[in-house]
């Protein structure tokens, strides 16, 4: 019932995995009922392992409140893994709660690696509620390497389960020919 009180227990664990997984779920909650208090509280953690899992966990918990401004938030995050780790984890919540508001969202993102890295995301999150938007999302991806990275597991499971649906939509899909040809060769697991 006492933020603070669990607060400062969980930065006292001296196992960080414990300290980490605490204060993840302690900042989930704060950020339920005051999300900015949860920020300023996660953004004046001196470990640095223990602030990002508190600001992935403010986000996560923050986006449930208010999904745009939650995801602002962790946009502006001033290090860069931190916001990535922060804005994956407040998208990844909202794209399984709310995948076309989540969506909405990303569209209006500028172009650049954090929407690249929210298609990647969206991809992800809706390829098993619904794949053909996920299939969207990750043609949307404009660095090369990520969306033969998020593509790749989903073009593998659908060419086990139907190799000429999948061999069509690649075939027919905007992906550049490289893409193409990376997806359709067989790996060896």
């Amino acid at each position: 019932d006492n933020p603070q009180a669990a607060a400062q227990w969980a930065l006292s664990q001296s196992d960080p995995e414990v300290r980490n997984d605490a204060i993840g779920s302690i900042a989930r909650s704060m950020a339920g009922d005051s999300p900015e208090e949860a920020a300023r509280w996660a953004q004046n953690i001196s470990d640095p392992e223990a602030q990002a899992e508190a600001l992935r966990g403010t986000a996560s918990g923050w986006v449930r409140e208010d999904p745009t401004a939650a995801m602002d938030w962790a946009l502006s995050i001033e290090d860069s893994a931190t916001s990535s780790q922060a804005t994956r984890s407040a998208l990844s919540t909202w794209a399984r709660e709310d995948p076309y508001s989540a969506s909405d969202y990303v569209i209006n993102m500028e172009a650049g690696v954090e929407k690249d890295s929210a298609a990647a995301t969206l991809t992800q999150n809706l390829v098993r509620q619904d794949p053909e938007m996920a299939l969207l999302w990750a043609e949307s991806i404009t660095d090369p390497n990520l969306q033969r990275e998020t593509l790749g597991p989903i073009t593998n499971n659908w060419m086990n389960k139907n190799p000429k649906e999948a061999t069509n939509w690649i075939q027919s899909s905007s992906l550049s020919e490289e893409t193409k040809q990376a997806l359709l060769t067989p790996r060896n697991p």
